[in-house]
């Protein structure tokens, strides 16, 4: 869930960076743009920002300057094929189970769904932290003599305004709990003034569209008090931000379906296997025997005149 870097390099003493691309755009311009993300969608951004977040945390580095315009959306277009009700014929042999790859689902559910069965596509957003332009490492922080270099003032907390490095990770989530607070229809937030200090005293109004337990979260992540802030690991094992039963209804449908073809298609492999074998031991039956050279049916005691006899 971080925008990934490909390279840089100088031209015409111009710095060009390429990144990955993120078709969807930034959360900014869906903002700007009069849209009001749903609670399940803002939900979303809080948990996938935050597994951004734990991964940049875990590496001793804080991004420092996350709003929505550092918040990139990439999406995906995933057709679902509905479940088969048909079994494979016996007839039809298999083909060989290494020329599938077991983590390719749809190459599974295409060969054994129901032939004219409709399918349906499905979106699937994955939001992504990019712009890491004032990201720093945790331990050079304090090391600074100019102090950190300030983002965005919106999101900003109070703690990096005075320089203070003792809990900077904390600083990142105040600052994604704010842009999830404006996507849900929050903003416009303040640059200054009176309500910009209500809101760091840790005070954030409540949308319509939300619920209470949604609205709890979002002010437990700007309390004043930085210890008392969750921690980006906190946000991604939070119950309330797991994915929706239907969602994962879907994927377990489709993980399901995908071993049921994996398991028919070694149902089949074993059946021409032991097919063959039962053909090997017939034919082996069928076949006339060798008589042996020495055995019973040759007599064991010979006399040497017999073999001077044999030998003349």
């Amino acid at each position: 869930h971080v925008v990934r870097y490909y390279s840089a390099w100088l031209e015409r003493r111009h710095l060009f960076i390429q990144f990955e691309f993120c078709n969807g755009g930034s959360l900014q311009e869906g903002i700007e743009g009069g849209c009001t993300f749903a609670e399940a969608d803002a939900r979303q951004i809080v948990l996938q920002v935050a597994r951004g977040l734990h991964h940049l945390h875990c590496h001793d580095i804080v991004h420092l300057d996350i709003k929505p315009g550092n918040i990139f959306l990439c999406e995906s277009h995933v057709t679902e094929v509905p479940t088969f009700s048909t079994p494979m014929s016996s007839a039809t042999r298999p083909p060989a189970i290494d020329s599938f790859s077991p983590f390719d689902s749809s190459r599974f559910m295409g060969a054994m769904a129901t032939p004219g069965g409709p399918s349906t596509k499905r979106t699937t957003r994955t939001y992504k932290i990019g712009d890491l332009g004032h990201a720093i490492t945790v331990s050079k922080a304090d090391k600074l003599l100019g102090g950190l270099e300030e983002g965005d003032c919106r999101y900003m907390t109070r703690e990096v305004l005075n320089d203070d490095t003792s809990d900077l990770p904390k600083a990142d989530i105040f600052a994604l709990a704010l842009s999830a607070y404006e996507a849900c229809g929050g903003g416009p937030l303040p640059m200054n003034g009176d309500l910009w200090h209500w809101i760091r005293d840790g005070n954030l109004r409540h949308p319509e569209h939300i619920s209470k337990d949604f609205h709890k979260l979002l002010s437990s992540m700007v309390r004043p008090d930085h210890t008392l802030r969750p921690t980006a690991f906190d946000l991604t094992v939070f119950p309330l931000l797991q994915p929706t039963s239907s969602q994962s209804c879907r994927e377990l449908r489709t993980q399901l379906n995908a071993e049921r073809f994996r398991n028919e298609l070694l149902s089949q492999q074993l059946k021409v296997l032991n097919s063959e074998e039962k053909d090997k031991d017939q034919l082996g039956r069928l076949l006339p025997r060798r008589h042996r050279a020495i055995g019973r049916g040759t007599s064991r005691s010979m006399s040497v005149g017999d073999i001077g006899l044999a030998c003349v």
